[in-house]
């Protein structure tokens, strides 16, 4: 501008040229609607909408292939498309608060959405990722800064004055592009003094995100001109070069996902399984994994395939729910038994579990915790591994199939021996055990369990017997066929009712022990049964 025009006094020509900038000025400024330093926000809240659990994932898509283990990071585009997907419908975000494991429902949702959320934008991303030497760092970086001909800050403020939380795309720079970017969930704005026209006060202004990495929290984003870069004020370490606005984001409808129930009173509907897998992984498709859970009292549930075909990663976590077919008493599950479909030769699969942990969803109960390196190896033998709650495998006898005794049970002596079948004899559940002696010869029941050396446990069992029966004994031995480590006698006492004998004991340095139950006859027609039987730690 001339500087002598600015002593002239204002004519028509000068009139309408200020009429126009006044109006071109109101295109290119923020919207009216936003004052400054005021917030605009929509209705999306991250403890409302968004996931309970952070973005934890991985995935490492060649390593099933021969190539080198990498890892890739985070499902940050599908969780942020699918709790947008819940917010627009209108459908409850789960609550579940830990990661879904691989192959899951919920898992494969966010997969899905991944997909999406990266092949809609790829042409942006690849766009950032061209950037020569730097050139164009402050271009990208004042992208985020534009309020008008198509500025990101244009595109976003529109979004969010409408009512709609937008996806935005978060691009890290160095290293040819080749960087941990992120997606997140822009749930509001406030332009501060900022008026998003490249010009002063850049620094007011501030974008509220909902980021998949920081679950139930409202995240702070705020220009930095001074590195050319934006961070979030809550965690400072997190920065960006710029972002984008997705806005080829169109809400889908998500499937249902039942929420976790926690626990009524002492009884549960699902277990919750967490498994660490180790250096070997578990390759899914024809190499599963199915587990089976035993009850004191119940009939053993069996829940097959449970990491549903899909191919668990080495050096990951997985965290199963089991659904259980009714309510159980916390108290009355005694183990989990995992086995492998694995097949034997050079075609079968390895398996090794560094950590396995069972806990009655939605509680912070632990019942079985165990590590090691690994703590079990699947091979193609097919053995399965129990992580006992109860170191009594089938202490109700309820996972006897017949009449007969089988395992885990075994017997002693020559007297008939086996398992009540409905016979409303038992003391909980539908079966229990029982020996039968017309002699005088010994007859029992064992079974060999695993113990912690030098703690305490404590040995219990329901029973009852004939009532002629004066030398009944019940406790544990170092092994089989040794002399008592610890027992206690048993005879004939309100023998019509099951009375609980309870043993503490300590198995000082043996890893296993063997429970024993038995009585010798008394010289005619005799019985003994038995029911619930367990060794926990005391």
């Amino acid at each position: 501008m001339n500087p002598k025009a600015r002593h002239r006094r204002p004519g028509v020509v000068s009139a309408v040229l200020l009429l126009l900038t006044t109006l071109l000025s109101a295109l290119l400024a923020p919207s009216a609607s936003a004052a400054p330093g005021t917030a605009r926000m929509t209705s999306f809240d991250p403890r409302v909408h968004g996931f309970q659990f952070s973005n934890q994932f991985q995935t490492a898509p060649f390593q099933n292939v021969g190539l080198p283990d990498w890892r890739f990071g985070g499902l940050c585009g599908g969780m942020s498309y699918a709790a947008l997907d819940h917010f627009f419908t209108g459908k409850r975000t789960p609550r579940q608060t830990t990661l879904p494991a691989t192959g899951s429902p919920l898992y494969n949702y966010i997969y899905q959405r991944q997909e999406t959320s990266l092949k809609d934008n790829a042409d942006k991303w690849l766009e950032l990722i061209a950037n020569p030497f730097g050139w164009r760092t402050t271009e990208f970086f004042n992208w985020g800064l534009q309020g008008f001909n198509g500025g990101r800050l244009e595109e976003l403020r529109r979004e969010i004055d409408a009512g709609r939380p937008a996806p935005l795309g978060l691009f890290k720079n160095g290293n040819g592009g080749v960087r941990p970017h992120h997606q997140v969930v822009a749930i509001g704005y406030d332009m501060g003094r900022y008026t998003g026209d490249l010009g002063a006060f850049k620094e007011d202004l501030k974008i509220f995100v909902y980021d998949p990495n920081f679950p139930n929290e409202v995240i702070t984003m705020v220009p930095r001109p001074a590195t050319t870069s934006y961070q979030y004020l809550e965690h400072p370490e997190q920065t960006w070069q710029t972002y984008f606005v997705d806005r080829r984001y169109r809400a889908a409808t998500p499937p249902a996902f039942p929420d976790v129930v926690p626990p009524s009173g002492d009884r549960t509907t699902r277990l919750q399984l967490h498994v660490r897998t180790g250096s070997d992984d578990l390759r899914g498709g024809q190499d599963n994994v199915n587990a089976t859970v035993h009850f004191r009292s119940h009939d053993p549930v069996v829940i097959p395939n449970i990491n549903r075909s899909a191919r668990w990663i080495n050096h990951y976590d997985q965290v199963v729910l089991l659904p259980l077919p009714m309510a159980y008493p916390i108290g009355d599950v005694t183990g989990v038994t995992l086995a492998t479909t694995f097949g034997g030769g050079l075609g079968g699969d390895n398996w090794n579990v560094d950590r396995l942990a069972v806990r009655p969803a939605g509680t912070a109960t632990t019942l079985y915790e165990a590590s090691g390196t690994p703590l079990v190896r699947f091979t193609g033998e097919n053995r399965p591994f129990t992580a006992r709650v109860d170191k009594v495998l089938d202490g109700g006898f309820e996972g006897q199939p017949a009449r007969g005794l089988s395992a885990p049970w075994r017997a002693e002596g020559p007297d008939p021996k086996g398992v009540d079948i409905n016979l409303g004899l038992q003391q909980s559940g539908r079966k229990n055990g029982f020996l039968w002696s017309a002699g005088r010869t010994w007859n029992a029941l064992t079974q060999v369990v695993p113990v912690h050396p030098h703690r305490d446990h404590v040995l219990r069992g329901w029973v009852r017997t004939s009532g002629n029966v004066t030398g009944g004994y019940f406790g544990v031995r170092a092994g089989t066929g040794a002399a008592p480590h610890t027992e206690r006698h048993f005879a004939a006492a309100n023998h019509a009712q099951y009375r609980l004998v309870e043993i503490p004991f300590n198995p000082g340095p043996n890893g296993e022990m063997t429970v024993f139950v038995g009585y010798w006859g008394p010289g005619g027609e005799s019985w003994v049964q038995v029911d619930a039987i367990s060794v926990l730690p005391a």
